[in-house]
């Protein structure tokens, strides 16, 4: 009980903190959509290319948390420091890579969309200003799995609230040209974004010199080590393929649901919109079993660690099986709130009854891939969830849904099927990589004693 109260204290604030920061990208829709319905598709059709982008960059970061939380464990404030400073340099590198990949290959990606022209400018302009935020936002992502992995999940609660307090204002300073700013329609919600990114990399530095983790932040050793960068990629780079597989997925099936008509991809739409919320409950946990299960393992504790995975699979289950009900009972009325369409509201309500069915998967599948990032255990679960979800959850979700192999067609309840047999395999996976992996954690610490 006591290890469950430990686990929601640092899972609660970054439940908020996660939800803050995805609700930027929701403000950054509804005031383009205020501005105008083309300025609304231009932004979300360079969202589509910046999400990935965000995403991959942060995930690389995640392997900062593993090694503060262990070096925590052992009492060892240098090396935390030490995990800080170079995950900074890391941080900036891979989001500065990922900035040039995506200025270079960008205008060619929008191109292939197929969009109207003025459209195409309004998402190009939308991405050059956001994706100029790419670096501020690593090095912002290495503090932030720096303070969690030293067990302060409130700081970052508290910076991503007030970002996206922020981010409402300068939207429509910079979309309307407000106070003499330039009106800058969609294009402004990119610029307005990434100034939030900067003020909130701005916050952690404050903290990190005036808050807790002071001590063990305040060494002075800023060279750069490659060594140090090698250790940080080889978990963090399996992390940032592992998001790109996941993203990646919803787009090629939203790509094969298409031609199914505008009705269609709408319902699908808002079902993983309201997934994706959702989701955010099990990944929270996750975030905060990385952090105890790396402290324990830094610190020989094989029955604390224990302690942490059992309340962490209870407290994941307990939400999956909230978040299941939920959809379950509330599916009409919650989809109310995205549509007023008929038509697009019975696509959406039938999709979200298949979700349903894997919320309890899903919560155990990334509860296990947590434990596993505390134990720098990351490449392994890489491939159990390629296999899962391009190996087995599309071709079946494909053959249910757009033939008639097996039976007749399924249509985007046949896709969304396959994503629930594919995550309930993921699950089935990554929980027999986990017991494997405690098996020989355990072998390992007793051998130390």
């Amino acid at each position: 009980m006591q290890e469950l109260k430990k686990l929601l204290r640092l899972a609660g604030p970054i439940l908020v903190a996660q939800l803050s920061f995805t609700a930027m990208s929701l403000v950054d829709t509804l005031v383009a959509g205020r501005y105008g319905s083309d300025d609304l598709a231009g932004v979300a059709i360079g969202g589509s290319f910046w999400l990935p982008a965000l995403m991959f960059t942060q995930a690389v970061l995640y392997s900062v948390t593993p090694f503060v939380a262990q070096a925590l464990g052992r009492g060892d404030d240098r090396a935390r420091g030490h995990y800080l400073r170079q995950g900074i340099w890391l941080g900036a590198i891979v989001g500065s890579l990922v900035w040039l990949i995506v200025f270079n290959l960008g205008d060619i990606g929008l191109a292939q969309i197929g969009s109207m022209p003025h459209i195409e400018q309004i998402a190009g302009d939308y991405l050059f200003w956001i994706i100029l935020s790419l670096p501020v936002a690593g090095a912002y992502q290495a503090i932030r799995s720096f303070v969690e992995g030293s067990g302060r999940t409130r700081p970052v609660m508290f910076v991503n609230l007030t970002g996206l307090i922020l981010n409402i204002p300068l939207n429509y300073i910079f979309v309307f040209g407000e106070f003499g700013a330039p009106e800058m329609g969609g294009a402004g919600c990119g610029l307005a974004t990434g100034l939030v990114l900067l003020y909130m990399l701005m916050a952690m530095v404050c903290y990190l010199r005036f808050g807790a983790v002071r001590a063990a932040a305040s060494r002075k050793d800023w060279l750069p080590s490659l060594r140090t960068f090698l250790q940080l990629g080889r978990i963090g780079l399996p992390i940032g393929l592992t998001i790109v597989a996941e993203v990646s997925i919803f787009a090629v099936l939203a790509l094969i649901i298409a031609p199914l008509g505008a009705d269609v991809i709408a319902g699908h739409q808002v079902a993983l919109s309201m997934t994706s919320q959702t989701f955010m409950l099990p990944m929270s946990v996750s975030l905060a079993l990385t952090v105890r299960v790396g402290y324990f393992h830094g610190a020989g504790d094989w029955q604390g660690m224990m302690r942490a995975i059992k309340a962490g699979y209870l407290l994941g289950i307990g939400g999956g099986l909230m978040t299941a009900i939920l959809l379950y009972f509330g599916a009409n009325v919650l989809t109310g709130f995205y549509t007023d369409n008929p038509r697009v509201h019975e696509v959406a309500v039938a999709i979200l009854f298949l979700p349903v069915l894997y919320q309890i998967p899903d919560a155990i599948q990334v509860c296990s891939a947590g434990i596993l990032r505390g134990l720098k255990i990351t490449r392994t679960p890489m491939l159990a969830v390629l296999i899962a979800y391009w190996g087995i959850a599309l071709p079946i979700g494909y053959t249910l849904g757009r033939t008639d192999w097996l039976i007749e067609p399924m249509g985007a309840r046949g896709l969304w099927l396959g994503l629930v047999i594919g995550l309930t395999l993921a699950a089935i996976f990554l929980v027999t990589i986990t017991w494997v992996s405690l098996r020989r954690v355990r072998r390992r610490l007793e051998a130390v004693v």
